[in-house]
C-alpha cells in the first residue's frame, strides 16, 4: 500500500506547472519563485536553504537567493538500516530512476562502477565501498554540454522541460538524493557568494 501511494505521490509531485509553462515546476516548487520564509541555513555558496516536510522525502530542501528566487530543489530518501550488499540502496535507486524516466525519458546516462584501486571488491563489500566513496552509483539527466569524461562513458545530452537543466539521482551511504537544477542555478550562485562576500578580495 505505502510503494502504490508513494508512487502516486511522486507521479503527482512531478506533473509540469499548467499556468506557466517558462516556469518549471516540481514538487510544489518553481523555477524562479520568491521565498518568503526565513532559511534553514546559508550554505557555503551563500544560498538560502529551506529544509520543509515533505510525503515523499526527509527533508525537501528548497535553494534559492532573493535576486534568483528558486534554483535547486533537492529530495533526500533515507536508506534505514541498510545491509552490506546495497539491496535496499540498489532497490530504491531503480524505483526512483523508474519514476523519472516515466516522465522525463530514458536518462542522459548511469554510473555503477567501482573505482580500480579499491580494495572493497567482494559483493559484500558494496556499502562499504559507497561509505569509503570507492563504489558509484547514479543517474543524470542533462540538457548539456555533457563533459567529456561523461561523454567517454556514453553519456548523451536529453531534451527536458524549458527551465530544467538537470536532473540526477545519486546514492550515498545512508540515503539517495534527488536533484533538480534549474536554467538559474549558476546566476544563483553567483548573487549568493556576491551577497555573501565569498571570493571577494580584500
Amino acid at each position: 500500500m505505502k510503494t502504490k501511494l508513494t508512487t502516486m505521490l511522486l507521479a503527482v509531485a512531478m506533473l509540469p506547472a499548467v499556468a506557466d509553462e517558462a516556469k518549471p515546476c516540481a514538487f510544489g516548487y518553481c523555477m524562479g519563485q520568491a521565498m518568503e520564509q526565513d532559511p534553514t541555513f546559508i550554505n557555503s555558496d551563500g544560498i538560502s536553504v529551506l529544509a520543509v516536510d515533505h510525503a515523499l522525502f526527509d527533508p525537501l530542501t528548497v535553494h534559492w537567493t532573493p535576486a534568483t528566487g528558486v534554483c535547486k530543489l533537492l529530495g533526500i530518501v533515507n536508506i534505514n538500516s541498510p545491509d552490506k550488499y546495497g539491496t535496499l540502496h540498489k532497490a530504491k535507486f531503480r524505483e526512483l530512476v523508474g519514476y523519472v524516466e516515466r516522465k522525463y525519458g530514458k536518462p542522459s546516462g548511469t554510473t555503477d562502477r567501482l573505482l580500480p584501486n579499491s580494495i572493497w571488491k567482494r559483493q559484500g563489500d558494496w556499502l562499504m565501498a559507497v561509505k569509503r566513496r570507492e563504489r558509484q552509483l547514479g543517474a543524470q539527466w542533462k540538457v548539456g554540454p555533457i563533459p567529456s569524461a561523461l561523454r567517454k562513458r556514453g553519456y548523451h545530452a536529453v531534451d527536458l522541460p524549458k527551465g530544467i537543466d538537470e536532473i540526477a539521482i545519486l546514492v550515498d551511504a545512508n540515503k539517495i538524493g534527488v536533484y533538480y537544477e534549474f536554467f538559474n542555478y549558476v546566476e544563483c550562485k553567483e548573487k549568493g557568494k556576491a551577497a555573501a562576500g565569498i571570493g571577494a578580495d580584500f
